[in-house]
């Protein structure tokens, strides 16, 4: 263990008084005590600016940013300009870590340490670009460890309000040597918490998973794997963008109405009919069989039912 090493935490903070206490509290309670932590304020509009304040005031470890409302990009990013740590963790506001979730990422020696994952064991970006497809390691930026000196300079999107981490990890994934994966699971999500900002932005998807984030994460992914020889074609991926795309649009919190949904679907079919009917080495089988499915029996409001039941069962594929 690196038991001289300061680690920097970074917790974007936006309108969630109901759970922040337990999220801080489990981080000043770490059994391994040199942290720094960051609670960047990000233009709440309740009483968590005020929650981050009070703590500040019996804890020299924590300072606090308020700043206007921006996104969760534009917060993580004024950590990590201030983050004097030689390793630096994300925990979203409304999750909470176990007591010793510091201590034990910290035993392992790698570029970064990811939490939470079915496999165990140290293993080459080589590895990682492989098997890229089958692993939700590089999805998000919480439940790991980063070595501040190999991420430093690579900054969250500030202009994609979803999807960013992935692309941040993706783009960190080209700047490291080494991953080491372990299967403790000392990070919990808040699942309860429908204003989360990775939960709460559904009216904006439809618009995101059609332009910048689909633009931006296919550019990203070629430029990764490429560096592997492997070739991935954008066809490849999109079932897995209609997927995204029609799922988005049936969350509870969506603005449109129920016909414009139904309009929304029907052209995201039809635009991506052709391309899910000629794929033949689709990067997710399971999402391309459903997609031609849907695309074959031509029904928005069957397909909007069909999402809506797998929402309502909690079946995210």
């Amino acid at each position: 263990m690196q038991m001289n090493s300061l680690v920097s935490i970074i917790i974007p903070v936006y309108n969630v008084e109901r759970f922040i206490k337990k999220c801080i509290d489990s981080v000043i309670n770490q059994t391994y005590k040199n942290i720094e932590i960051f609670l960047i304020d990000d233009g709440s509009t309740d009483n968590s600016g005020k929650i981050c304040d009070d703590y500040s005031q019996n804890d020299s470890r924590i300072k606090v940013f308020h700043k206007k409302n921006g996104g969760a990009s534009s917060a993580r990013n004024i950590g990590i300009s201030v983050a004097k740590g030689d390793f630096i963790a994300y925990i979203d506001a409304d999750d909470h870590v176990a007591i010793d979730y510091i201590e034990n990422l910290l035993q392992f020696d790698a570029d970064v340490v990811a939490s939470n994952e079915k496999l165990e064991g140290l293993f080459s970006i080589d590895f990682v670009k492989k098997n890229f497809h089958n692993t939700k390691a590089f999805i998000a930026p919480y439940a790991k460890l980063y070595k501040r000196c190999k991420v430093s300079k690579i900054k969250f999107k500030e202009d994609l309000p979803i999807g960013e981490d992935r692309i941040y990890n993706l783009e960190i994934l080209q700047n490291i040597q080494n991953v080491y994966l372990t299967k403790y699971q000392g990070y919990f999500i808040n699942e309860t918490n429908s204003a989360s900002l990775t939960r709460g932005l559904a009216g904006h998807y439809s618009k995101i998973w059609d332009e910048e984030y689909q633009t931006q994460w296919i550019s990203t992914l070629h430029k990764f794997l490429n560096d592997a020889q492997i070739s991935i074609k954008e066809s490849n991926n999109t079932a897995v963008i209609f997927y995204y795309k029609i799922r988005n649009l049936c969350y509870k919190d969506c603005p449109y109405t129920f016909f414009e949904k139904k309009q929304r679907i029907k052209t995201i079919c039809q635009r991506h009919k052709a391309k899910i009917l000629s794929t033949k080495n689709p990067c997710s089988k399971k999402l391309h069989m459903m997609a031609k499915f849907l695309v074959a029996i031509d029904s928005p409001s069957f397909t909007y039912i069909f999402f809506k039941t797998l929402l309502y069962f909690k079946v995210l594929v």
